[in-house]
């Protein structure tokens, strides 16, 4: 019945998903608004930033899809509680948010950080350093990345596909948060050379966030 519930709600908050892809340019552009406004004043007007920018809202593809699977998550992943079931449905609306703009959400990053922290304390861990290395290795990476951009120019990763592994490491210990990286990076590297072969020299990028989604649900099913 809990399954059932929870099916249902993700169904609801998957149109407003749908929605907040469809409007996310849009979204952004607002927030980066009213902080260049609030620093100085007067200075454009929104109709003004919105007509002076190619980055555009987009049409949500594949809805239907995105519905199957947060409507399934709380059957397939039936083993696990409740903040699970949450972590896993925000990680498909990033998936699909990060396939048709390349960027993430932080806002959906902090909610899963915050339920990640609170599954490791409400499973009361014993070994709570192993879970908290995950997180120590995954903010070494950022600060990494963060040097290598700024010497070379160039990103090893996105920033947020390094703070959406942060969110997580409090799920996993740290022999699994090394696995999700590796098994990450191999669907990654899959879906970029399928990517390559259809399309050639025209991908540069590709969205990571469904890799890690992906290799945290093998993990889920296989292991946790």
């Amino acid at each position: 019945m809990q399954a059932v519930i929870s099916s249902f709600i993700f169904a609801m908050l998957g149109f407003y998903g749908k929605y907040h892809i469809e409007h996310f340019a849009t979204h952004l552009k607002r927030n980066i608004f009213e902080d260049f406004n609030a620093i100085c004043p007067n200075q454009i007007n929104f109709k003004k930033l919105q007509n002076n920018t190619t980055f555009v809202n987009k049409r949500m593809k594949f809805f239907v899809f995105f519905e199957i699977i947060i409507t399934a998550i709380p059957f397939i992943f039936y083993h696990q509680n409740q903040e699970v079931w949450f972590i896993l449905a925000l990680l498909v609306y990033l998936s699909f948010l990060d396939i048709h703009y390349l960027l993430t959400d932080i806002r959906a990053i902090i909610i899963i950080l915050t339920c990640s922290l609170f599954h490791l304390i409400n499973n009361s861990v014993l070994e709570i350093d192993l879970y908290l290395m995950s997180t120590f290795i995954s903010i070494i990476f950022i600060i990494i990345n963060s040097f290598y951009e700024q010497i070379f120019r160039k990103t090893l990763i996105g920033q947020g596909d390094l703070l959406l592994l942060t969110a997580l490491s409090p799920l996993l210990s740290f022999d699994n948060f090394i696995l999700l990286i590796l098994i990450s990076c191999i669907i990654g590297i899959a879906i970029y050379i399928i990517l390559r072969v259809k399309l050639g020299n025209n991908i540069t990028k590709i969205a990571f966030i469904p890799s890690i989604s992906l290799a945290l649900a093998i993990l889920f099913i296989t292991i946790l």
